[in-house]
């Protein structure tokens, strides 16, 4: 039981780095932050595999609510970073397209 709380302590301490790499996210360290959080990943869902199959479902229930919460934590925060270069990416679309009918009105003006 003792290895189960620790491989459980792991698995929420990766969940917890990967979620402060993703609420650091911004455009400098972008590729850093998701390269480190990718690698984060794929370690928790291999010890999660391990988990499912050294353990019993009923034994690994016991852990679930608390790396729910970091899971739904991390998704929360990629949906952010997802709808703030959402919102930039709109906003330069707007600045173009003023620039494009301003160019046509002074062709126009000509």
């Amino acid at each position: 039981m003792e290895t189960l709380e620790l491989n459980i302590a792991e698995l929420k301490s990766l969940l917890q780095e990967i979620l402060f790499d993703v609420e650091r996210i911004d455009e400098g360290n972008f590729d850093q932050n998701t390269r480190m959080s990718k690698v984060n990943i794929e370690k928790v869902n291999s010890l999660r595999e391990q988990l499912k199959n050294n353990y019993d479902i009923a034994a690994l229930r016991k852990f679930d609510p608390e790396l729910v919460y970091l899971a739904k934590q991390i998704k929360n925060s990629y949906d952010n970073v997802i709808r703030k270069k959402k919102l930039e990416a709109e906003k330069v679309l707007k600045d173009i397209k003023t620039l494009q009918n301003s160019k046509k009105l002074t062709s126009y003006k000509r």
